[in-house]
Parts: C-alpha cells; sequence; structure tokens
C-alpha cells in the first residue's frame, strides 16, 4: 500500500511538473514573439522613411534591431524547448547557443556605439559631421558586426559551449563538457562590466550637459533644446541605461551570490534577458511621436501616410528615440 501512494504521489509530481514546463515554455514563446512582431513594425517604420537613414543613431539602432531580433528567435526557440523539454539533441543546442551568444557580445557593442553618438551629437555637435558621417558610421557597424561569426566558431568548438537547459529554464555555459566555459564567462563578466561603465559614463554627461544648458537659456528660442525634450532624452536614456546597469548587476552579482540556485530564479534571470532585448522598440513607441503614428497608422485601412521632416543635419534634439 506504502508503494502504491508513493507511486502515484511521484506521478502526480511529474505530472504537475509537466503541466508547469509547458505553461512557462507558452509564456517565453509568447513574449518572445510579440516583442518580435513590435520590433519588426517599428524597424519597417524606420527602414521605409529615407529622413531616419540620413539620422547616424538611427541606423545604429536598427542594426541593434536585428540583433535583438536574432537574440528573441532563438528564445521563442527555447520555449519550445521548455515545453516539449527537449532540445533537438546536442548539437542543435550548440548552434542555437552559439548563435545568440554572438548576437548578444555584438549588442554590447553597439550599445556603447549609441551611447558614443548621443554623446558626440550632444555634447560635440560641431564634429558630429566628421565623427559620424556616412562612411564613419559604416566603420563603426562593421567592428560591431565582427563579433557574431567569431564567438559563433569558438563556441562551436568542443572548448566553450553554451546551451539551453529546460529543467531549468535558461541558458548556461557548459562547465561540463566544456570546461573551458567557465574562462568565457569571466570574460564575459568583466567585458559587460566594462560595456556598463563606458555607457553610462557617456549618458551622465549628456544628462549633465542638457542640464547645464538649459540653466544658461533662458528661452527656448535661443536653444537648440528645449525642457521636454531634455526630460523626454533624460527618461529614454535613463531607461536604457539603468535597466541594463540593473540587469548585469542582478545576473553578475546578486544572482550567483545570494539566490537561491532553483529554477525559479534562473527563469527570472532568463526573463531579464528577454526584456533587455525586446524593450526597445516600445520606448520608441513612447517616446517618439513620428514612430508611434506610423506604427499604428499600418493597422488602419485606408489612413494617410505619416510624413517625417528634419532639418539638413539632424541634432540629438529631434531624437525622440
Amino acid at each position: 500500500m506504502l508503494l502504491h501512494i508513493m507511486r502515484n504521489s511521484t506521478a502526480a509530481e511529474q505530472q504537475y511538473v509537466q503541466i508547469e514546463d509547458r505553461i512557462i515554455g507558452c509564456g517565453i514563446f509568447f513574449i518572445s514573439t510579440v516583442c518580435i512582431g513590435v520590433y519588426i513594425n517599428v524597424l519597417t517604420t524606420i527602414t521605409t522613411e529615407a529622413e531616419f537613414q540620413k539620422i547616424p543613431a538611427y541606423r545604429i539602432m536598427l542594426h541593434a534591431g536585428v540583433v535583438e531580433i536574432m537574440q528573441l528567435i532563438f528564445h521563442a526557440i527555447s520555449g519550445v524547448f521548455t515545453f516539449f523539454k527537449w532540445t533537438g539533441g546536442d548539437v542543435c543546442n550548440k548552434i542555437c547557443g552559439a548563435i545568440t551568444s554572438g548576437f548578444w557580445y555584438s549588442m554590447g557593442m553597439l550599445m556603447v556605439l549609441l551611447a558614443y553618438n548621443r554623446f558626440v551629437e550632444t555634447v560635440f555637435a560641431s564634429r558630429s559631421n566628421l565623427l559620424f558621417n556616412h562612411r564613419a558610421t559604416n566603420i563603426y557597424l562593421l567592428l560591431c558586426w565582427l563579433p557574431p561569426p567569431c564567438i559563433i566558431a569558438l563556441f562551436l568548438t568542443k572548448y566553450v559551449s553554451f546551451i539551453y537547459k529546460p529543467s531549468e529554464y535558461c541558458w548556461d555555459y557548459d562547465y561540463v563538457s566544456a570546461p573551458s566555459s567557465q574562462y568565457m564567462k569571466t570574460f564575459e563578466d568583466w567585458l559587460a562590466l566594462v560595456e556598463v561603465f563606458l555607457s553610462a559614463t557617456f549618458y551622465v554627461i549628456i544628462i549633465w550637459h542638457i542640464y547645464k544648458l538649459q540653466r544658461q537659456t533662458s528661452t527656448v528660442a535661443h536653444s537648440s533644446y528645449n525642457r521636454t525634450l531634455g526630460i523626454k532624452l533624460t527618461i529614454q536614456v535613463s531607461i536604457i541605461c539603468g535597466y541594463t546597469a540593473l540587469a548585469s548587476f542582478v545576473w553578475k552579482f546578486i544572482e550567483p551570490n545570494f539566490l537561491p540556485k532553483n529554477k525559479y530564479v534562473f527563469l527570472v534571470m532568463n526573463l531579464l534577458w528577454i526584456v533587455w532585448c525586446g524593450m526597445n522598440p516600445y520606448i520608441f513607441l513612447i517616446f517618439n511621436k513620428k514612430i508611434r503614428d506610423r506604427f499604428f497608422s499600418n493597422f488602419k485601412v485606408g489612413s494617410p501616410k505619416v510624413t517625417i521632416t528634419h532639418g539638413p543635419r539632424p541634432s540629438i534634439a529631434s531624437l525622440q528615440l
């Protein structure tokens, strides 16, 4: 009788875990695919408006969007892995992890590049034509696209492996079959710290510079900045950089040192990554009326096309990102 009860209890527990896996798998898949859909719509708006392509910051954000969409695609795939508790085999899992990691490294560089662009456009606007002309921007973007193939090639070797673990609801390095992964993890931690520090430094200077200009300027007519644009820019850069810094702090310090090692904590860490990849289009929609109007006009039949007008050389003040 006792054995029978134990078997029933084990069967009930396994059924509960299976239901839980399917609910969480569907949730991960749903969140990722919704973010992908919104992101594609926003990027379509940016690419179809010629004026946006003249602004280096939007070109950088376009490339960042492609990188983040690629990561979101593999997050959606991880939702399928979780649902079926099957990764398609070790090779498939390794390939997915390698591609995801490659684009993660590229995103870090694009984040710093965007911060640097805003810094130049705000603090050294007179040099923006030199530092962010079309050719220079192409070179910056090319450098940001170098990590994916290199990282992917490295992660496909036997020395480093980054895989999805369905039973833990997260992506993680495979320290068992690829011991050198520990060195890569250490490098990744330090690289993230440097990227966050550089971006935060640029944003702090930007905010201080805008504040100083507003203090020195008594009327909007005598300045390229006004209070509304300054507040919007401050909020945007605070959200982007603040969330990145917070997520990195949680990933690199809080989670390994203070949080329990269970699948629910790992799930939250994974969701932080998904939100990081998918938050930018919503920021665009909240703060950029031009993109917001065009975005919603795509869902209206027979609505007039939204026109975007800028000066001959848009400045950071016009970037209601």
